[in-house]
This record gives C-alpha cells, structure tokens and sequence, in this order.
C-alpha cells in the first residue's frame, strides 16, 4: 500500500471510532482505549510503499500495572528507527489526551498545572485532541499542509496534537488553539517515524519503559519498531513489572 493510501486509511478509522464514541462515551479515556483497540487490531504490522523508501512498522501496546500516571501524560510512545544504512534511533514522544466539551468550544479538562508538570518532564509533550466535529472546518489544516499531497482524500481528522508548551505560551483550551495543529495520524507517520518531535534523553527513555519511578509512568505505551528500505525491524523492551500486553477485549491481555 502506497503511503497516501495507508495514511487515508489510518485517518478514516481515526474517525469512525472516535465518532462511535460521540455522544454516550464521550469521554477521553474511553476514546483514547478504543484507538488503542483499532491500532491493535487492525495495524499492527504497517508496510507502506511509495514513501521515500519502503517501510515497516511493527508495533504492541502495552498498559501500564495500575493506575500510577502522573508526570508524562495518558500515552508514550517508545520507537526505534532503523534505516538501510544500518543507522538507528530510539526516542521517545508523551501524549496528554483531551476531549473537546459537548456543546461548547471549550476543552474543560485541560488543567494548566497539570500541564506545567508534564511540561517540566518532557518539553517535546504533545497534547492530543479530540473533536465530535470535523476539525478542519476550525482550521484551515488542508491548505497549511497541502493535504492532497499526504492524504488520498479530501482531508477530515476528529484528532489532532499541539505542541503542550505552545498550549502553555498562549493560554487557549478551546477549538482556536486548532490552527497550531496537526492531523494526529500525519504527526505519528511523518514525524515520529522519522524522528521527529522525539526526546532522547535517558529520562525520557526509561520512563517510556517503565523503569522511571512508578508515579511517572504513563498509562499506556505504543511500542514502534520502525525499518526503512531492506532494513529489518528490531525488538524493544518494556520493565513486564511495570507493563503488561494490552488486550482489545479486556484491555490487559491475560498471561
């Protein structure tokens, strides 16, 4: 599959399980577990071609033992890129999900000093942003990205990322904070694949694999192992004390 038709593809089941969550689960835990779900289920080995060069994406997500997220945010995302030159990268990416507020423009969840601590645990921290309604239609995301050229259909996204310290600088929790945004799917195969956004440090790192003190460890974490051309994908390993397989039927896959 060629990368336009793979991303269309991602970003359309973005939307319908986003959407099926609107408006009875309404809620950024439950969506953010039902991507999760989709992920696991339906992407779970990606190969894309028609990118600079062929690639593979192996991935797993593990949730966090318990309920102990406090400074990184709802999601890491632990990914380590391998290129045919036998080159290799491993960074890390923290996610703070948030759900736009029915009937109002408001994102009443986000909490300024909850932020301020994320921030001062990883400034590359994102925050994730959930909409029942077409984001585009709030920001004019089509034209600032040239979406033709990524996307193989006329773009709409219900999830996207600000960067969290830009959420910090100008004070917004509402829909306007949209024009500083990035199509969620166009920020994990475009960005992060590639290195992008990512915090290398040795903090960052050992917390994505859970081996940080447990009131740092996030939720869940998505486990990319990414390979370029004839490169082959390589494993990645988690603290199994600190996280354990996530199961689309239970949410923990029992062992």
């Amino acid at each position: 599959m060629n990368a336009r038709d793979f991303l269309t593809r991602f970003e359309k089941a973005l939307v319908e399980t986003i959407m099926k969550r609107y408006p009875l689960s309404w809620d950024e835990d439950h969506i953010t577990l039902s991507i999760l779900e989709k992920i696991q289920d339906d992407f779970s080995t990606v190969r894309i071609f028609g990118y600079s060069q062929r690639m593979r994406v192996d991935w797993q997500i593990y949730k966090q033992r318990g309920t102990n997220h406090y400074n990184y945010g709802d999601i890491a995302l632990l990914i380590r890129i391998t290129h045919q030159d036998r080159d290799t990268l491993e960074g890390a990416a923290f996610l703070e999900a948030k759900k736009r507020s029915i009937n109002s423009i408001d994102f009443a969840e986000i909490k300024r000093e909850q932020l301020e601590r994320i921030n001062r645990y990883s400034q590359n921290a994102m925050t994730l942003l959930y909409d029942y309604e077409d984001i585009t239609r709030f920001a004019n995301i089509e034209s600032s990205l040239s979406m033709e050229k990524w996307f193989a259909w006329k773009p709409c996204t219900h999830s996207v990322v600000v960067p969290l310290r830009l959420v910090l600088a100008t004070g917004k929790r509402d829909t306007s904070v949209y024009k500083y945004s990035l199509p969620f799917s166009y920020q994990l195969f475009y960005r992060y694949f590639n290195g992008l956004d990512l915090d290398f440090t040795e903090s960052a790192l050992s917390t994505a694999k859970g081996f940080a003190e447990k009131e740092n460890i996030p939720r869940y974490v998505i486990v990319a192992s990414v390979a370029f051309g004839e490169a082959e994908t390589k494993e990645i390993g988690v603290n199994r004390d600190t996280f354990e397989p996530f199961n689309s039927e239970s949410g923990i896959r029992k062992e």
